[in-house]
Parts: C-alpha cells; sequence; structure tokens
C-alpha cells in the first residue's frame, strides 16, 4: 500500500505534483519520470532496507539525481519511504560538454593517479582516457580503468622512467618529449607527449607528430627538385604548362610547410636566394635575437654586419668557399651581436642547393645558440683544470710523505694510494682498490677494524684505530690508521683522507713500558696501604695530641683573665702583659684547631650531589653579624649543583668570604660577590660553555689586595703578607682551601691589585668520576 503522504513545494515544480495527489499510489509520479522501475526500487528499499540512488531523467528533459531511503519509526521499524529529487541538469550538461571536449580532442589524453607507499610513488593507476587514446591502448574503459600504468600502457614506460613521471606529480614539473609508439596495426608512429600535474597524479596527451617528422625528412629529399622544377619550368613547352602548374603548387604547399616547421623550432631558421641575395628567417630568429622584420634583415648583408669583428672575415670566406667550390655542406661557429648589443655563440650550418648545371641557386639552414652550452664547457674545463692541477699537487707531497696517504669515496671505496703504500705491500692499485686493503690486514683486526671503519662511513665520526698490516717480506707491523671526512657547503660528506703511520717501534716500547708501569704500580698501591695505615695512625696521634696541647691552654686562658680581673686591677703595665699572654693561648688554641683541621682533609669522605645556592645560604648566615659589623654587600648569582663534600665546600667559601670581611677596605663599603658559570675544561682561563663539564666559581672583593706577585704563595701553610698586629689569624686557612679543591679533583688560583681587590677562581667538576673520595 505505497501511498503518497506528503511533499514540499520543490517536489510540485521538479515531479509535477498537486496536493490531490496526496493519498494516491506512489505508481502515479513515475509518469513524470521517464524511469519504469521507481516502484520495484522503492519494494526493494523496503524489503532490504538499502538505500538507492541514480540519475533519472524527467518528463520535462531534466535530469535529477533521485535518492530513495527508508523511512524508520522511533521504534526502528520502516513505515515506507523517503523520495527526494536533485537538479543536476546543469552539472550533467557541463559533464556532458567536458566529455564531449574530452572524446573530441584529436590527441590522445589519459589521466593518471598516483600510488603512493610511505608517500613515494610507486606506480600510478589509469582513471580516464578519450576515445583517441582507447584507441592508442587498443581497449575501452573496462581494459584500463584503475589498472597500473605499466600493465595497460608499457611501452610508453620505456620511452619515459616512472621516476620522471613522479618528479611532475610531487614538483610540478613538464615533460614535454617526442616519443615513438607501436600502434595496434603494428605500425610506429611518432607523438608528441606532454604530461603535466593533475591533483594527485598526471594529465598526459599525445600529439601525433608522425607526418610532420616525414614532412621533415620529405622536405630533405623532395625540395631542391621542386625548386629546380620552378627554375626550369620557362624552358618547356606549352604541352608541358599544366604539369609545370600542378608541380608549382606543390612546391608552394612544400614550402609552406618549410615555413610552419622553421617557426615551430627554437632554431633560427634561414633561406638564402643566392640569385636575390635575398634572406628569409623564422619567427624564431625574431623572438632570439630580438630583432624586427622592419630592420632590412632580408639583406643577405645584415646578418654579416652582425658577426663579431674578430670572427667576420673568417666567416665571409668560409661562406664564399662553400658557395664557390661546389661543397654541399656549411658549417661555421662565430660571435653575433643581438639586438641588445649583448653577443651569443652561435653554430650556424648550411646546406648548398645547386641546379642540374651545378649552379648554387639558393641556401638553407640554421643558426643555433650555443651560449649557455659554451659557457658551462668553458667552466667545466676550467675546473676540470684547477681539480687536475690540485690532484697533481696532492699526488707529489703525499709521495714524499713517510706516511702511507689514501682517499675514499663516501661510500669507502679507496680510490687512491700514495707511494708508500705500494713500496710497503708491493701490491698493485688494481689489488688494492675498493677494500683490497684487507688482504694486508691481520687476520685477528680483521672484524675489529671493519665494524670501526663502517661506524665512521654511517655516522660520519673520525676514524682512527691501531692494525697490524703485512709487509712485503711477510712480516707484520703495527700502523696507526686516522681518516677524517670532507665535506660540502650541506655538511654531505664527499670524500674522506686517511693516513696510515708506522707505530710498531713504539707499540713495542709501550708493551715494555706498560709492564714496568704496572710493576710500578703494585708497588705504589702497596706502599698506599702502609701510607693510608700511617696516616690513620697520625690522625689518631694529631687528635690526641691537640687534646693535651689545648688543655694547658684552657687553663692558662681561664687563670690569666682570674689573675687579670682579680690582681692586677689598677696596675695597668701588668694588666697589658697579662692581656698579651691571653691572647697568645688563644691565638695558640686556634692554631692547634686549625693544623687539627688540615690533618682531617687526608680522611675520606663521600661526594653527594649538593645544592650550593643552599652551601653559600649557610655560610651567609654564620657570618650575619661579621657581614653586618662591616656594613658589607653581597651579591650571589644562581650557583648549580655538583657532586662535593657540603662541608669541606662550605669550609672553603667561609674561608673566603671570611678573608674578604677581614681585609675590607675602611673607607669603603666592602661588596663580595660570588658567580658561577660552567666550562669544557679544567683551567682558570677557559671559555664559557653551557654544555661544560666543570663549574667555575669566583669570589671577588673590593678589599685592600696584594701584590698579584704572591698569588701562588699565599696557599702555602703558615704563610702570611700582613702582621698579626694588623689582621689577625693563622695563615692556615688559605692552604686548607686549596687542599679540599685538591681532594675535589679540581684547581684553585687568585688574581689580584693592590688597593683593588682580590678574585678567587675555583675550578671543579660537576661530576665526580666516583661518589667516593679516594684518598
Amino acid at each position: 500500500n505505497l501511498r503518497i503522504r506528503k511533499f514540499n513545494p520543490a517536489a510540485v515544480q521538479m515531479v509535477n505534483l498537486i496536493e490531490s495527489d496526496i493519498g494516491r499510489p506512489i505508481e502515479h509520479i513515475s509518469t513524470n519520470i521517464k524511469e519504469a522501475s521507481v516502484f520495484a526500487e522503492t519494494l526493494e528499499v523496503i524489503g532490504k532496507e538499502t538505500t538507492v540512488e541514480k540519475e533519472v531523467l524527467l518528463s520535462d528533459g531534466r535530469m535529477s539525481l533521485m535518492r530513495i531511503l527508508p523511512y524508520l519509526r522511533q521504534d526502528k521499524s520502516i513505515d515506507g519511504v523517503v523520495i527526494s529529487f536533485i537538479d543536476i541538469s546543469d552539472m550533467k550538461k557541463r559533464d556532458n560538454i567536458l566529455k564531449g571536449v574530452f572524446n573530441s580532442s584529436p590527441n590522445a589524453i589519459i589521466a593518471v593517479e598516483a600510488v603512493r607507499k610511505n608517500s613515494i610513488i610507486t606506480s600510478f593507476v589509469v582513471i580516464k582516457a578519450n576515445y583517441p587514446a582507447q584507441a592508442v591502448l587498443g581497449m575501452g574503459e573496462d581494459g584500463y580503468v584503475n589498472k597500473n600504468l605499466q600493465e595497460v600502457f608499457p611501452q610508453l614506460l620505456e620511452k619515459v622512467t616512472l621516476q620522471e613521471l613522479a618528479a611532475v606529480a610531487n614538483e610540478n614539473d613538464v615533460i614535454q618529449t617526442e616519443v615513438l609508439l607501436q600502434l595496434q596495426n603494428g605500425a610506429e608512429e611518432w607523438f608528441l607527449l606532454m604530461a603535466s600535474k593533475m591533483g594527485d597524479g598526471l594529465a598526459m596527451s599525445l600529439t601525433n607528430v608522425h607526418e610532420k617528422k616525414v614532412a621533415e625528412e620529405k622536405f630533405r629529399r623532395n625540395y631542391h627538385e621542386l625548386l629546380k622544377a620552378k627554375d626550369n619550368y620557362r624552358r618547356l613547352n606549352i604541352e608541358l604548362e599544366e604539369k609545370v602548374k600542378e608541380r608549382t603548387q606543390e612546391l608552394s604547399a612544400g614550402e609552406e610547410r618549410f615555413r610552419l616547421i622553421a617557426n615551430t623550432t627554437s632554431d633560427a631558421i634561414w633561406d638564402w636566394d643566392l640569385v636575390n641575395n635575398k634572406i628569409w628567417w623564422s619567427d624564431s630568429f625574431y623572438n632570439r635575437f630580438g630583432f624586427s622584420a622592419s630592420e632590412n634583415v632580408a639583406d643577405s648583408s645584415f646578418w654579416l654586419t652582425r658577426v663579431h669583428p674578430d670572427e667576420k672575415a673568417g666567416v665571409q670566406q668560409s661562406l664564399q668557399d662553400a658557395i664557390n667550390t661546389g661543397a654541399k655542406a656549411w658549417t661555421a661557429q662565430f660571435r653575433f651581436q643581438k639586438q641588445d648589443g649583448d653577443y651569443a655563440i652561435i653554430r650556424d650550418k648550411g646546406m648548398v642547393l645547386t641546379d642540374s648545371n651545378g649552379t648554387p641557386y639558393r641556401m638553407v639552414g640554421a643558426m643555433i645558440d650555443i651560449t649557455e652550452s659554451e659557457r658551462a664547457s668553458h667552466l667545466l674545463q676550467v675546473k676540470n683544470n684547477e681539480l687536475q692541477a690540485v690532484l697533481d699537487e696532492f699526488q707529489f707531497v703525499t709521495d714524499f710523505m713517510p706516511q702511507m696517504v689514501w682517499s675514499t669515496r663516501p661510500d669507502g671505496y679507496h680510490d687512491f694510494y700514495n707511494k708508500q703504500w705500494y713500496i710497503y705491500t708491493g701490491l698493485s692499485y688494481e689489488q688494492t682498490k675498493d677494500r683490497g686493503w684487507s688482504l694486508v690486514l691481520h687476520p685477528e683486526d680483521y672484524d675489529r677494524t671493519w665494524k670501526i671503519w663502517r661506524h665512521s662511513l654511517d655516522t660520519g665520526s673520525v676514524y682512527e684505530t691501531e692494525y697490524r698490516m703485512r709487509r712485503n717480506d711477510g712480516e707484520y707491523r703495527w700502523f696507526l690508521a686516522r681518516a677524517l671526512p670532507m665535506k660540502d657547503e650541506n655538511g654531505r660528506i664527499i670524500k674522506w683522507f686517511g693516513t696510515c703511520t708506522d707505530i710498531h717501534d713504539q707499540k713495542m716500547a709501550s708493551d715494555i713500558l706498560e709492564a714496568k708501569v704496572q710493576e710500578r704500580t703494585r708497588e705504589l698501591q702497596k706502599a698506599n696501604v702502609e701510607l693510608e695505615a700511617s696516616n690513620i695512625e697520625l690522625l689518631q696521634f694529631a687528635s690526641v695530641a691537640s687534646h693535651d696541647l689545648k688543655e694547658p691552654l684552657r687553663k692558662i686562658h681561664m687563670f690569666g683573665n682570674l689573675i687579670k680581673d682579680r690582681y692586677l686591677n689598677g696596675n695597668d703595665a701588668a694588666a697589658e702583659y697579662m692581656q698579651r699572654i691571653i691572647t697568645a693561648s688563644a691565638r695558640m688554641t686556634r692554631l692547634i684547631n686549625d693544623l687539627l683541621d688540615f690533618t682531617r682533609l687526608s680522611v675520606n669522605s663521600a661526594f653527594e650531589p649538593t645544592d650550593l645556592n643552599m652551601v653559600i645560604e649557610e655560610v651567609i648566615s654564620d657570618l650575619e653579624v661579621a657581614i653586618k659589623e662591616k656594613d658589607a654587600r653581597i651579591e650571589v648569582s644562581s650557583l648549580p649543583w655538583a657532586e662535593v663534600i657540603p662541608g669541606q665546600i662550605r669550609q672553603v667559601l667561609q674561608n673566603l668570604v671570611s678573608n674578604a670581611l677581614k681585609f675590607s677596605k675602611k673607607d669603603e663599603q666592602p661588596t663580595i660577590s660570588i658567580a658561577a658559570e660552567k666550562v669544557k675544561e679544567l683551567t682558570g682561563n677557559t671559555a664559557p660553555d653551557p654544555e661544560g663539564k666543570y663549574l667555575r666559581l669566583t669570589v671577588t672583593d673590593n678589599g685592600i689586595g696584594f701584590d698579584n706577585h704572591y698569588a701562588d704563595k699565599i696557599f702555602t701553610i703558615f704563610q702570611r703578607l700582613h702582621t698579626r698586629e694588623r689582621y689577625e689569624g693563622t695563615g692556615i686557612g688559605l692552604a686548607i682551601t686549596k687542599k679540599i679543591i685538591e681532594r675535589h679533583n679540581g684547581i684553585i688560583a687568585a688574581d689580584s691589585k693592590e688597593g683593588v681587590g682580590t678574585t678567587f677562581i675555583i675550578t671543579l667538576p660537576l661530576k665526580q668520576q666516583s661518589l667516593e673520595n679516594k684518598a
């Protein structure tokens, strides 16, 4: 019971429905559609729960896209169908027009689409071909649609490579070339192939130029006969007049073909009438050299005036010789001045045409502009000469070197050895090119050497290894092999250059030395064990001794203060002497403490990752009172983490900051700057490097400074530059500082100027070789 329930206004216009059609069977609208299967397709949609979409022709002649869909209720059950119509008449007309143009073209047109794998074109498939193309392919749409181009048109890919076609699709290049193809009837004909990018594929056209090719050849064969017939027609009698006219017409047609052919080539074609001394030029002459037809270029003397003065006489003489001696061909190369004044390098070729009596009456030829090729050839020759000179110099220099010198291509192919190689190995170049060097390599060294060489070839890293090579007398000797890659401006390796240096004697001496070193190492290890035990005993003794020494000093200090306070009031002289005793005992106590600290530096301590910012904050906190008393300004930059012994580094920074406060100027606010930066090498003056493995820490003040002559001396134990009366201290602090830095595998230096200030420079590794400090 398929009846019409409702329709929109557009259906009234397109399918010619009216209000009274509601409730009528669906078959009634089929009278407005030139399609008899609407009812059956509606039943198919309902029965199979599918969708039908097709183009239908309406009764008014318009084309419409009809779509039939099932109408579903909320419970998903089918309750009829929905039929929609979309007017595609205009689109269909344009499509038919395009198909008509496509198929009416006399040229064979083929559209292909690229097939890619990982963005790389691996083949093309044919998606469309017009009628002429189907004739060339010898098949209809069923035979070529979505088929591989190699399968459908294999002979085309014999003329043009897949890589050339891929370049058109990828880089928007254009192919224009002539190809000889075999037709279905077995005949071979010439076609002009043009290919250009179309979407992700190509549009290719094949224009039959076989007649043009044949005409060119035919023109060469019969043009002389036509001209001769034209020149001799006056001597023919009246009975041959009709035949002369016929031949004249053939001649005119031939000349027209000649003009057409001449104007399609890029070479400047010329036709010189020797009888009337006039020259005809093809359009290419005017386009290439910038002349116009109004410049009297038809005069034979015109082009000769444009020949370079140095070559004019020679060209003129060779041309006259060709005409007067009966030569069939003439050729010359000269510089020709264009309209803009520049000179083009020309290769000019011509044919001399003669009549039956051997008299020249015409010349036909072509001027070919070879400027660019000549420049390129000259530049290539210059570069070749320069390269040969460099190679000769390289060969000369390397032959005088004591080392073996060799070079390879980027892939490792050995293409050069100097004279020392052939003398040592006794082999020829043919024997040792490519990987022939393995013939003299010791078998035990081969795998290791090849692995290192392969790694350098793959990564471009410096090649360096040691191996043994067989001398011409059979003896193996050790060599040090090194090679560096030579790269172009883009960083690509273009050559490897290497040397082989004989280190056999050094190697043998090194082995002996190595044995002695191992023996001495064992002795040192034994001595270190004994020294370690001695150090432990010494530390125990120092601790006991310092305790025993400090005990009487504490009593001297204590009883000295009691005597001064109780019994020396009013006796200034005695009180002063007693104060000296108390001060001396306090200084002796500090000296014993410093000495004990100095000896304890020999004890093993663990390195650990430490935030130096936290260390300097602790130091500033400990020295807060002294900093306030001096009204000092402390400037600290951001410090990194480093593997250090925290307590010892804290002692270093505290010693340096304390010294800066102690040796400040009385009339100037003390300023102390603490900064850090990464460096590449363990030196005091290396340039900063963000990727460096070492830390350079500087502590700078504006204090009294000292003569830089004493910069090394100040790190000696008990060394002082000032009297105790002016500046208190034991003279051990900087010695302790230096010893701590050395235990951190670092260095410390000072740079000072009297009256300006001092900078202490500490350089130490950011990461220690072992987190445990080994004495």
